[in-house]
């Protein structure tokens, strides 16, 4: 059909012949570009997309290769130098360089840390009195075999007493402050002998150990202060603290050392523990942390508050001996025991201007209580006497029944009841 179509003109043989092999080509391309599924679609269907835009592919790069960067060859720019312009203030003088005249040593475990804290912050207006911090923690007086403070004691003071090659005592010990104990409530072992917590013969061998540690230092001379056991959160623990600040109290003072009851300062009005209270400026803080032993840093100048006071004295007898009473006879002291309050001497008034240096000072004013007699606000108000009421032992005076009962509050003069009032029950009624 397609022939006879060519033939009718000599012009359309020509044009099959130019267009021949044309559409062979173009079908045959198709049939190689084809997709897979090709063959089982329409057979027809490639004249249908013989004028459809083709689908161009992806073209395929070459994987590019990091480009590295010559840093060798760029240097980095230097930052521009910046002047500051100076602030206009006065130079402020250098501070003088006060030699230490005299040495505190804080001997104890983890509350004697606290306590070397406090009275670093307390002395500080002192640059003359230094505090060696001489503590240990976990330790105390029942592990010797962990640590022995009895022989840790006599180094110490046999240190204090050699002196250095220039000649200054840089290791001298002026006064000693204890206060250990905390980790203490254990057994006890001593030749070869195992004692339960707190019976006698622990007590026995634990006083033994503090009355050995007070006579070392008393005989080196080095004043000794014995700081007891304060309150603590847990009733168990509170109970055998206060057992060992007995303990402290009896043995410690057979050697001369002055023991501090701190145990109210840290309690309520009732006794109890208390972790907040007033600090050393009276204002209410936290004292303690929060497991109920250890004390803040407001604590611990608290807790160096009722201590500073008997080094603030001891200093002054020492480096002004004119200002120290004399005797005649050195004698030692009885034990001392101070009850949360610090010595008057820790006020440190100076003396009035225009005194002769030898002459006598006028005679101090009584000590003032640093509070007075409690009293309640809100109680009943006493009598004289401390009674609410006190018995008449006046005579009856003469009067009326009614006066006796209402005024006088006399049960024996009860008014005769009249019939017909509220106040008769005589039955049968009349």
């Amino acid at each position: 059909m397609i022939d006879l179509f060519f033939s009718a003109a000599p012009w359309l043989a020509h044009l099959k012949r130019r267009l021949f092999p044309i559409i062979v080509t173009t079908l045959l391309l198709l049939v190689t570009n084809a997709p897979p599924t090709f063959a089982q679609n329409n057979p027809f269907d490639w004249f249908q997309n013989l004028f459809a835009p083709q689908p161009q592919p992806m073209p395929r790069h070459a994987p590019r290769k990091p480009h590295h960067l010559d840093t060798r060859s760029i240097e980095t720019p230097k930052p521009r130098p910046v002047h500051p312009r100076p602030i206009a203030t006065a130079p402020s003088p250098p501070k003088p360089s006060v030699p230490v005249r005299y040495r505190v040593a804080v001997v104890g475990d983890g509350l004697g840390q606290a306590l070397a804290q406090g009275l670093a912050e307390a002395l500080a207006d002192r640059p003359d009195i230094a505090i060696l911090r001489k503590t240990r923690d976990s330790t105390g007086l029942v592990r010797e075999d962990f640590y022995n403070w009895q022989q840790a004691a006599q180094d110490l003071l046999t240190a204090s007493e050699l002196e250095t090659k220039d000649g200054a005592a840089s290791q001298k010990i002026d006064y000693a402050v204890i206060l250990i104990g905390s980790n203490d409530r254990q057994s006890l072992s001593e030749d070869d002998k195992t004692y339960d917590l707190l019976s006698e013969p622990w007590q026995e061998a634990y006083g033994r150990r503090i009355e050995s540690m007070a006579e070392a230092f008393h005989a080196h001379h080095v004043p000794l202060l014995w700081v007891g056991l304060p309150i603590v959160k847990s009733d168990k623990l509170a109970v055998d603290f206060s057992a060992f600040n007995t303990l402290y109290e009896d043995m410690a003072g057979k050697a001369g050392a002055i023991f501090v009851d701190v145990w109210e300062a840290f309690a309520d009005e009732k006794g109890d523990y208390r972790a907040f209270g007033p600090g050393i400026d009276g204002q209410i803080t936290r004292l303690r942390t929060s497991e109920g032993l250890y004390f803040t840093e407001a604590g611990a100048r608290k807790l160096a508050h009722f201590v500073e006071g008997e080094i603030r004295r001891a200093y002054e007898e020492k480096t002004n001996p004119a200002a120290a009473p004399t005797n005649e006879a050195p004698s030692v002291e009885p034990p001392q025991t101070i009850t949360g309050e610090p010595s008057d001497a820790s006020s440190g008034t100076p003396a009035p201007n225009g005194l002769a240096p030898n002459a006598a000072l006028p005679a101090p004013p009584p000590a003032k209580p640093a509070i007075g007699p409690l009293q309640s606000l809100t109680g009943p108000v006493l009598s004289h006497g401390g009674l609410l009421a006190q018995p008449d032992t006046k005579p009856v005076v003469s009067g009326n029944s009614a006066e006796q009962f209402l005024i006088k509050g006399r049960i024996d003069a009860e008014p005769t009841p009249k019939p017909g009032q509220a106040s008769d029950f005589s039955w049968p009624r009349q």
